[in-house]
């Protein structure tokens, strides 16, 4: 469990900032406090070995130690930690397959030999209605900052445009015109108008929401995306389907099959290209994530570069380009001088999406 959480935390440092303390890390003040920093390949093929070191064990052996209800994300279920090890694994391949094409899909044809994936969600949601034990964004971005979140107009536009039954579950109506949605173009915070959220749509956020580390859609995505990219063991459609299944259920939202049967505005190009696949597998993916994996849909659209409806913010500091990581803060600088890699522009892909 441990290993798993780790490395789903090292996978997430390494997509946002590329090469990370890894190797001399988490020693501790008796160790080292001013660590190296290893390169994002480098790591992330440290992060499989370490997930298949887990896999290997003898878990029918380990029973007495199951943590049972202590365990916050599932209550001591051994198989699905190891679905959960094996869909990390899947988007840790995955994320390597414009980089290490071979590499990629030699990972995935052999989690495909014995495909066991999440088909459940793998989060946190030991929350309870009062202070500081929240969802956090429901906590700092509605309880103590309101009006500090609102809805993007580029979702927005593209969920009415399809004329999508999750809309009115994924955005609150606003307050002063509780039968129009109202959005803000993406990042133009300097908007003349409206001047005040109450005029604007707002994502629904409740304080008992969970926190995902992976998603039952995401799930069924990923391997939608490796059948089609690899032929591998499944059927693309049916795994398409499944994702939007289980984002409709997230948003709880009836008759997910009204939007993907044929002729439907969401149906899957069964005889399509592979381009044609991926747009849409990726876009309803992008969807799914809304208000819960914004981090998560930012790299798989850093990644892939779908959807590709996107425009730069208004706002932008960065001559209209798209940022791909976070900068190091200034306090690994002046902490670890030494160590810390020289600055990147904003604009430069992580090592996994440069070709």
């Amino acid at each position: 469990m441990a290993t798993v959480i780790q490395s789903y935390t090292y996978q997430v440092l390494v997509d946002l900032y590329d090469k990370v303390p890894f190797t001399d890390a988490l020693k501790g003040s008796k160790g080292n406090l001013t660590p190296t920093f290893d390169d994002g390949q480098v790591i992330y093929d440290s992060l499989i070995a370490r997930i298949d070191y887990a896999l290997g064990k003898d878990l029918a052996a380990l029973t007495s130690k199951i943590p049972g209800k202590d365990d916050v994300i599932f209550q001591g279920d051994l198989a699905k930690w190891v679905q959960f090890a094996n869909t990390l694994k899947l988007k840790i391949y995955l994320r390597e397959s414009k980089n290490r094409a071979s590499v990629a899909q030699a990972g995935i044809q052999s989690l495909f030999n014995d495909p066991n994936f999440l088909s459940e969600d793998a989060s946190f949601k030991a929350f309870k209605d009062e202070a500081n034990n929240r969802n956090p964004v429901y906590e700092t971005g509605v309880d103590r900052l309101g009006g500090n979140i609102t809805t993007s107009r580029t979702l927005y536009n593209y969920l009415e445009d399809n004329l999508d039954p999750r809309t009115d579950a994924i955005m609150n109506y606003p307050a002063n015109s509780p039968s129009t949605h109202n959005t803000l173009a993406q990042g133009n915070y300097n908007a003349a108008t409206p001047t005040n959220i109450s005029g604007l749509s707002t994502p629904t956020l409740a304080p008992l929401d969970p926190v995902f580390f992976t998603s039952a859609a995401e799930s069924y995505f990923l391997q939608a995306e490796a059948v089609a990219r690899y032929g591998v063991s499944g059927d693309a459609a049916d795994l398409y389907e499944a994702g939007i299944d289980a984002s409709f259920e997230r948003f709880d939202t009836p008759d997910p099959s009204s939007v993907y049967g044929p002729g439907d505005v969401y149906e899957f190009p069964a005889t399509g290209t592979l381009d044609e696949k991926l747009e849409v597998i990726l876009t309803q993916k992008w969807i799914s994530m809304a208000n819960s994996q914004g981090l998560e849909a930012f790299f798989e659209q850093n990644r892939t570069g779908i959807p590709d409806f996107f425009t730069p913010a208004a706002n932008n500091v960065t001559s209209g380009a798209f940022p791909r990581r976070l900068a190091y803060p200034q306090s690994e600088r002046l902490r670890n001088p030494r160590n810390v890699p020289p600055i990147e522009p904003l604009t430069e892909p992580v090592w996994w999406g440069k070709n």
